[in-house]
Order: C-alpha cells, then sequence, then structure tokens
C-alpha cells in the first residue's frame, strides 16, 4: 500500500512558524558561479550579491546571516587548470573565496558552494 501526503504548508505545533529540524543538517545556502563573477547562476538559496575583489577573489552575502562564523562549506570547481578554491574569510554575514591554480597564480574559476549550520 502506498501513502501519499498532500500538504500545502506545515508549520510548528502552534502554527506560527517553520517545522525545526531534528537530528539532521539541511543546507542553508548554495550557489553556482560562472568565471566572470557577475552574479550567480539559477538556483542560488540564500545567496544575496557575488562581489568580484579581484583576479580569483570573490565575496558572497547571505540573505540570511547564519548565528555564527562556524559553519561548514564545501566548495568544487572542476577544470583541467586545476583550480583550488580557498577561504578568505569567514563571517555571519559573507563569506570569501579565492580560486587558484595548483601553481597558486590566482585565477577568475566557475564554482560550486554549498553551507550548512545553523541560521541568526
Amino acid at each position: 500500500m502506498t501513502s501519499v501526503l498532500n500538504v500545502d504548508t506545515i508549520a510548528d505545533k502552534a502554527g506560527t512558524g517553520p517545522v525545526a529540524l531534528t537530528k539532521q543538517e539541511a543546507l542553508k545556502c548554495q550557489f553556482r558561479t560562472s568565471g566572470t563573477y557577475t552574479g550567480f547562476q539559477a538556483g542560488a538559496l540564500n545567496a544575496s550579491s557575488l562581489t568580484d575583489d579581484g583576479t580569483g577573489d570573490i565575496t558572497v552575502s547571505f540573505t540570511n546571516s547564519f548565528s555564527t562564523n562556524t559553519y561548514s562549506v564545501a566548495t568544487s570547481s572542476v577544470s583541467s587548470d586545476g583550480r583550488i578554491i580557498t577561504f578568505n574569510t569567514i563571517a555571519t554575514a559573507n563569506c570569501s573565496f579565492a580560486a587558484n591554480t595548483d601553481a597558486g597564480a590566482a585565477i577568475d574559476a566557475a564554482m560550486s558552494v554549498h553551507v550548512a549550520g545553523d541560521l541568526a
């Protein structure tokens, strides 16, 4: 027998707020950039703006800030140039990234980023 649950909204017991996730963690921000750093590709979540700080260097501001700067970030960039993505700064309202080749030269790189942690 198959069960189906059809709902428009799920709220807390009082009906006044969202349901809390327990014993699990969900992505709180995700975005993809092109190598030109002119904005986000379609499907960004909780990412409000992207600032091009120079070759291979960007700052991403969050729509909703994190409660602390200890959130977890996973990045990737696929390229034959061996691009490596590192953090410059991590703050509750934004974070910045640097992209480099294997040889350490700064390079504008397309990247995909997932962020997990508690929102403020």
